[in-house]
């Protein structure tokens, strides 16, 4: 199964991700600051919900790179498949995490 993801989605998930926790944090004009930006300032607010992002962006980009690395194949070998499984697991779990955090 090929698996096709484009920069633009990468982007969109990573910043839609920072969002959701700026905005949880109450942390202000979150429209008009980059995602590094609102990253640097979840970071320094010490909250714990910090390190949940941190987590599933970790997760999502270690996905990512191995849909990216396998974008022109749509056959994978079992110890592919396996690696495949276990990022999707990690980046689902992570992800999961983060919502629940998000929405407490």
């Amino acid at each position: 199964m090929k698996i096709y993801i484009t920069q633009a989605d990468i982007e969109e998930t990573v910043r839609l991700a920072i969002i959701n926790v700026a905005r949880k944090l109450n942390i202000e004009d979150i429209d008009w600051k980059s995602s590094n930006e609102l990253f640097e300032e979840i970071k320094i607010s010490g909250h714990s919900i910090f390190t949940l992002l941190d987590s599933y962006l970790l997760n999502y980009m270690a996905w990512v790179d191995f849909i990216q690395k396998h974008k022109d194949r749509d056959d994978y070998n079992l110890e592919e498949r396996q690696q495949l499984d276990k990022l999707t697991t990690n980046r689902n779990s992570t992800r999961t995490a983060l919502k629940n955090a998000i929405t407490t």
